[in-house]
Formats: C-alpha cells, sequence, structure tokens
C-alpha cells in the first residue's frame, strides 16, 4: 500500500471516525469491522501479501512485513506534514531534538510503569497468567470431557460456555496494564489537556468493560468447577479492586460515549 492510497482509504466516508481507538481489538468478535478503517488497513496490507492462515510461519512473516508497511508509511506521511510546515527533520538540531524526546519518553515510561493503578493491572494479569499456567491444562481437559458427556450442567452453563469465558479472560487480561502504560507515559501538553483526558476517559472505559466481561467470565468458571471456586476469587478480587481504582480515578469513563459502539444513530447508517 502507497502513502497516497493509505490516505485515499482513510478518508473514506463509511468509516466511524476513531472508532479503533476505543475497542479492545478483538476483530473477530466485532460488528464493526466494515466500518473501521484500522481493520480495513490491516486487511489491505494482508491482501496484497496473500499468505496461508494455517501456516504460522507464514502468519509471523506477513505481520512483520505487515508492521513495516505500517512505519513506511507513518514516516512518510511525518516527513510530508514536516515538508509542509519547513522543518527538516533531518537537521541536526531536530536529530538532537529527537534524542531527547526519547530519552523523556523513557523517564515517562518508567513512571508509567511504576503507577499504583498500573502496578494493580499487571498484578491481575500476571496472578491471572500464572492460574492458567498452573490450572489452564486442567480446566481445558474438564471442558472437552464435557462436551463429550450427556451430563446437563446446573444452570444451563454449557462447556462451549466455558470456553468461551476463558478465551475472554485471556484476551483481556493483560489489556488493562498496556492500556495504563500508554495513557500515564503520554506527556501533559496544555494545549490538548482537555481532549487527552476525554480520549482517556474513552480508553479506561474499554478496559472497564473488559475487566465486566471478565469478571462474569470467571463467575461462569467458578460455577462449572465449583472445586477451584476458591482460587479464582482470589482472581476476581484482584480484578474487582482494580475496576474500583479506575472508576475512583476517572469518574467520567463510564459516561464516555464512544464513536460507533454507544452511538445508537450509527446503526442505522
Amino acid at each position: 500500500m502507497t502513502t497516497d492510497e493509505f490516505v485515499e482509504l482513510f478518508n473514506d466516508p463509511r468509516f466511524i471516525t476513531g472508532i479503533y481507538n476505543y475497542c479492545d481489538n478483538w476483530c473477530e468478535r466485532c460488528a464493526f469491522t466494515t466500518r473501521c478503517f484500522s481493520f480495513a488497513q490491516r486487511q489491505a496490507l494482508e491482501d496484497e501479501l496473500g499468505f496461508d492462515p494455517t501456516d504460522e510461519e507464514e502468519g509471523s512473516k506477513k505481520m512483520l512485513h505487515t508492521l513495516h508497511d505500517s512505519f513506511a508509511i507513518a514516516k512518510e506521511l511525518i516527513e510530508r506534514g514536516a515538508a509542509k510546515h519547513g522543518i527538516d527533520i533531518h537537521s541536526p538540531e531536530f536529530q538532537a531534538g529527537l534524542e531527547e524526546a526519547g530519552e523523556e519518553d523513557d523517564r515517562q515510561y518508567e513512571a508509567a510503569r511504576a503507577h499504583p493503578l498500573t502496578q494493580a493491572a499487571e498484578e491481575y494479569a500476571f496472578a491471572t497468567y500464572g492460574w492458567f499456567e498452573r490450572r489452564g491444562a486442567e480446566l481445558q481437559a474438564r471442558i472437552e470431557q464435557a462436551q463429550k458427556s450427556d451430563e446437563v450442567h446446573p444452570d444451563q452453563l454449557q462447556p462451549e460456555d466455558v470456553q468461551d469465558a476463558m478465551e475472554v479472560i485471556s484476551w483481556h487480561q493483560f489489556r488493562a496494564s498496556a492500556t495504563l502504560t500508554g495513557i500515564f507515559s503520554a506527556g501533559e501538553i496544555e494545549e490538548i489537556g482537555e481532549r487527552m483526558a476525554e480520549h482517556n476517559n474513552g480508553e479506561v472505559k474499554t478496559i472497564l468493560i473488559g475487566l465486566d466481561r471478565s469478571l462474569l467470565a470467571w463467575g461462569k468458571a467458578q460455577m462449572f468447577w465449583p472445586q477451584a471456586a476458591e482460587e479464582m476469587m482470589q482472581l476476581t478480587s484482584l480484578a474487582s479492586e482494580l475496576r474500583w481504582m479506575l472508576e475512583l480515578a476517572f469518574p467520567n469513563a463510564r459516561d464516555f460515549i464512544r464513536p460507533g459502539f454507544d452511538d445508537a444513530s450509527t446503526l442505522l447508517m
């Protein structure tokens, strides 16, 4: 994809502006992929490559190539924008500024990782990861055994429901820490402070929804495997505490209207 093709695709009127900023990136489960520029860009880059989706090695090469193309397009757009404003990005002064900014970014990243909210998110993420390492295989075996059995589970909970619940938990477990690191790594720019605060509310709302879904998923797992419910409760406590901390720190996050997802009018277009 050339930069001009990228710009043309970006300006396609069928896309909902900014919808990709407030999603969980789980495209396979999204009803808005046809309205999402980010998804369309990825598909366009993948279609150019023509790969076998069953070949994991080829898929990895495809992903790296896609990233390479994306960075190349971003670089050219930056160069165009700089030239438009008479900025020489190859000058020693500009390069020195980039190096200084990079050092500041590193400091902000470390501070973001040390933030109490990020720490709480990482604690939940790694505790969940550890639990799956210890107990995931046994839970999977129980799910597969239940799928072969005619036994009716209490509350009409089906093995497929539990399988889906585990996928939900796995998908969301690290997203909170990654998103919060990004939020707290961003430098404060006075001119866009209000807009950035609103953007952060949208990103935090996405985290909160992921935690909501994860807690419901843990509930299904506990009903399915009551013998391990006490262990799971330790993880749900961490997730619940993180959700509470986020709602205290970002009291307006739940009210944020995410483009597309929370705007009913887009469903009619």
